[in-house]
């Protein structure tokens, strides 16, 4: 907790957790979690990778990679056809209603049907094993 804001622009300090097949990676000040070349590397052989991020300045991101394979890399707040270059929406997206709001619910309950992971809140408050991943 010391550490929250030391260290903008060198690390990113990301606390992480196993539950069953799944592993949580919680970053709490950062943005890490949204380099999708991350998700497709963490995502081989055979893995699951999925990223939901918000910021406090209304930044958003999610990322969805499985098998070493980019399926999503978009801002559900820039949600638009056609799809803007450098984006990639997923298939499910066509079934998911996201824009201002209750977004963050929405993507909680997006990540929670994609992984089969239910989201607790907290998680947020545990002290997990935590560790700096340079950008």
């Amino acid at each position: 907790m010391s550490e929250r804001t030391d260290h903008f622009d060198e690390y990113a300090l990301v606390q992480i957790q196993q539950f069953g097949g799944h592993i949580v990676a919680i970053e709490a000040n950062g943005w890490r979690g949204t380099d999708d070349r991350l998700g497709v590397a963490g995502s081989r052989p055979g893995g699951h990778f999925f990223s939901v991020y918000w910021s406090i300045n209304a930044n958003y991101r999610v990322i969805e990679a499985q098998d070493g394979r980019l399926l999503a890399d978009f801002d559900p707040l820039l949600f638009q056809h056609p799809v803007p270059p450098g984006e990639r929406y997923p298939d499910w997206s066509a079934e998911v209603t996201l824009g201002p709001g209750a977004l963050r619910a929405a993507l909680m309950a997006v990540m929670e049907v994609r992984t089969g992971l239910v989201f607790e809140r907290g998680w947020l408050g545990e002290r997990w094993p935590t560790y700096r991943l340079r950008y």
